[in-house]
């Protein structure tokens, strides 16, 4: 594993520690388990935002294949773009299990850049029963644990720990999201629990980014206010989508905010479930029923856009309830 970086001829800024050799090469029945991918961040620390962007020092990358089997190792020691890394339109049936990192989300220099512990845009991907953290909350590279991009996915049965954001649900991709289920995660430390975002992408420009989504039985409890993010979301949808979203079930989650006192620096966007932005797109035929609300400073449930048939009680009248 790399010591030092572009600065040694030897040991150059690297890609990825295990990967293919062209992103076209095709790894179709890939099994990766019983590793240990020890990035050794304290001999290797990033100069700037745009290097890391460059050379992502990702753990793990599959770009093409099917049946993608990545289980039962660790990551340590890394503040990349990206370690588990599967993107490709073509990638089809990936399972991810039981991964677990430490020590992620900085390096000595304290480079501040975007990043995604596990990235995926495939399809029929299932992320299950990972334990991922980062050293402390709001480092400046540990912004999101676990990002999805496609159809058919699956995230259940994680622990997030101290990530900015803990899950990242998108319908940015050239096919619908559709049959996605987020389900029973442990998030905590994050200053946005689980974000659904729905955004035009390539020729993907009409219709529904998102179109059939439960989140449910999730556990999330937020950080104290940052000035980096002044509103606190538990389960919210980004403020910048621009394609609609349909059939939503927001269904058994319990979401805290850790408030005691109103901060100084509270925003309207502080809200255990909702969206605050440019009214840029349709929500509709989305059930928000039996969920637990604690302590938010300013909404639990709040939306702004349009809306078309939302149904905050659910088909079976259970109501969610919102504490002070």
């Amino acid at each position: 594993f790399p010591t030092r970086r572009s600065s040694d001829l030897a040991c150059p800024t690297y890609q990825w520690l295990l990967g293919p050799d062209t992103a076209g090469t095709d790894l179709t029945g890939l099994e990766v388990c019983d590793l240990t991918f020890d990035h050794n961040i304290a001999n290797n620390a990033i100069t700037n935002g745009a290097e890391v962007l460059a050379w992502p020092e990702y753990s793990c990358g599959c770009f093409t294949g099917s049946d993608i089997n990545l289980h039962d190792f660790e990551v340590i020691n890394a503040s990349s773009e990206q370690n588990i890394v599967v993107n490709g339109v073509g990638v089809t049936n990936v399972t991810i299990d039981n991964i677990s990192c430490s020590a992620i989300g900085d390096d000595p220099n304290h480079v501040a850049h975007d990043s995604s512990f596990i990235y995926t845009h495939a399809t029929d991907t299932t992320i299950s029963n990972c334990d991922l953290s980062c050293a402390s909350a709001g480092l400046p590279g540990g912004v999101t644990a676990i990002e999805t991009h496609g159809t058919g996915q699956t995230v259940r049965d994680n622990t997030i720990t101290n990530f900015q954001c803990g899950l990242n649900i998108t319908g940015q991709s050239l096919l619908v999201a559709e049959d996605v289920l987020v389900n029973n995660n442990d998030i905590s430390g994050a200053y946005i629990g689980i974000l659904l975002w729905s955004l035009k992408y390539s020729t993907h420009i009409t219709g529904y980014g998102i179109d059939g989504c439960e989140v449910t039985d999730n556990t999330i409890d937020l950080e104290l206010e940052n000035v980096s993010y002044p509103g606190q979301v538990g389960i919210g949808f980004e403020w910048n989508a621009d394609l609609d979203i349909n059939d939503i079930l927001i269904s058994g989650n319990t979401i805290t905010h850790p408030l005691v006192a109103i901060p100084a620096n509270d925003s309207t966007s502080n809200s255990g479930i909702g969206y605050v932005g440019g009214n840029n797109f349709v929500l509709s035929n989305c059930t928000i029923e039996n969920n637990v609300i604690t302590n938010f400073p300013n909404c639990g449930i709040r939306f702004e856009c349009d809306l078309d048939t939302v149904d905050i009680t659910g088909k079976d009248r259970k109501s969610t309830r919102l504490n002070s």
